[in-house]
């Protein structure tokens, strides 16, 4: 995404929103309390019908000139900033003493605050990318192979506006109606499709020399980017 012009996005509601409101929505969303959109219209007519009935994609401009950005790319430092706010916002399990040590030293060593940015861009965690993350936690799957995981969605990336001064910036457009019965069975098979993808990708690609493991973590292991 090019931030240094205009940008279109895409907000999927039950309700037309021309004016969003700072503070509302669930705390227990991927990167916390904030104002999730997208670049793709079809993916927030998706998010318009996650409750079983129809809704609007909400169409927007946003001039992010000055506004402090978080881009969680799919670099390994990257990935680990973005599992530590899955750990503290989402549902992810650590299933024995293992995962919650290293859930402890993610939290410790790459834990960032969403209210110190205006802006975070990073993979969104849909069931697919859940489970690839909850993979890395049980030691499954290394690092480089859940970014390569998450990069199967064309739809991955998404913006979340953290701040007033991001909301005060955004212009509403238009509003496009989403049905139900046309969305949803979009949405089940892309994430059926990913799922066979990355069983695919594993059986033809293995770690790469040097890729880490939540154990490397724990034995002290530090991303290249990092």
């Amino acid at each position: 995404m090019n931030l240094a012009d205009t940008i279109r996005l895409y907000h999927g509601s039950k309700e037309i929103l021309r004016k969003p409101e700072f503070g509302a929505g669930s705390l227990h969303r991927d990167f916390g309390p904030g104002f999730y959109c997208t670049e793709y219209p079809d993916l927030a007519a998706e998010w318009a019908c996650r409750d079983g009935a129809d809704g609007y994609a909400n169409c927007y401009r946003l001039d992010p000139g000055g506004l402090e950005v978080l881009e969680l790319d799919l670099r390994p430092g990257n990935l680990l900033r973005w599992l530590a706010l899955l750990l503290r916002y989402r549902s992810i399990t650590t299933r024995d003493r293992l995962c919650d040590e290293a859930a402890a030293l993610i939290l410790d060593r790459y834990d960032v605050e969403p209210g110190d940015y205006d802006l975070i861009l990073g993979p969104r965690a849909d069931d697919s990318a859940l489970s690839f993350a909850q993979a890395f936690l049980d030691n499954a799957l290394p690092l480089g192979l859940l970014g390569d995981s998450l990069a199967l969605d064309p739809f991955g990336q998404q913006v979340v506006l953290t701040s007033r001064k991001a909301l005060a910036r955004l212009e509403f457009v238009s509003q496009e109606a989403a049905a139900w019965t046309r969305y949803d069975p979009i949405r089940r098979g892309r994430d059926a499709l990913l799922r066979s993808r990355w069983c695919a990708k594993l059986e033809h690609k293995g770690a790469a020399e040097g890729d880490i493991y939540l154990t490397d973590l724990l034995k002290g292991a530090v991303p290249d980017d990092d």
